[in-house]
């Protein structure tokens, strides 16, 4: 598995059991550093955020769920 991988928010949700809130206020507190991140789209609702997968693990460890489940 690449630790450098993009991963949407609603995979980490799904996969680490982090609230999508909890990710965005991650990315406003600057914890998500600008390069760990990226913002594609700009629909009526603001896009999709893309986190690297390895920020997501620094900052909340190995994922709940794998990806097969």
């Amino acid at each position: 598995m690449s630790e450098n991988r993009w991963l949407s928010t609603s995979e980490i949700s799904q996969r680490w059991g982090v609230y999508d809130s909890t990710i965005r206020m991650a990315i406003k507190e600057g914890r998500i550093l600008p390069d760990e991140r990226r913002k594609t789209g700009y629909g009526p609702y603001g896009g999709v955020w893309l986190i690297r997968e390895d920020a997501v693990r620094r900052l909340w460890g190995r994922p709940k769920l794998s990806q097969a489940e």
